[in-house]
């Protein structure tokens, strides 16, 4: 989907794309769609396509120093957000501070599902 037909976060809020589940394993096994379906409902890595014009702006607590940036990938709790589907993919709208950690630029290169 072109990064334009996607929603805009308001306010400190941030859009994740959250990582796919592989159809086959390394091992050729297919994932049946039920199943995929429960392991994206935990899946919490996912790379931030969009930021609110507040995000990592809010002097009354304190952060004005950005901890993470659209193209990062990043950690998010298990039900943190608000879950959106659009052509195929779910994304995740969800408040600046639910982003837990930012994934290290060697394990980047590990993750295939975006």
């Amino acid at each position: 989907m072109s990064k334009e037909l996607l929603p805009t976060p308001c306010g400190w809020r941030i859009l994740i794309e959250v990582s796919d589940i592989q159809n086959v394993t390394a091992g050729g096994i297919h994932i049946p769609d039920m199943a995929k379906s429960n392991e994206r409902n935990l899946t919490s890595i996912g790379k931030i396509v969009r930021l609110g014009k507040l995000a990592y702006n809010r002097p009354d607590l304190g952060i004005n120093d950005p901890w993470a940036a659209v193209g990062d990938y990043v950690i998010f709790g298990r039900y943190a957000g608000s879950r959106i589907e659009l052509d195929g993919k779910e994304y995740r709208l969800m408040n600046d501070e639910e982003i837990l950690a930012v994934v290290p630029e060697e394990i980047k290169a590990k993750i295939k599902r975006v």
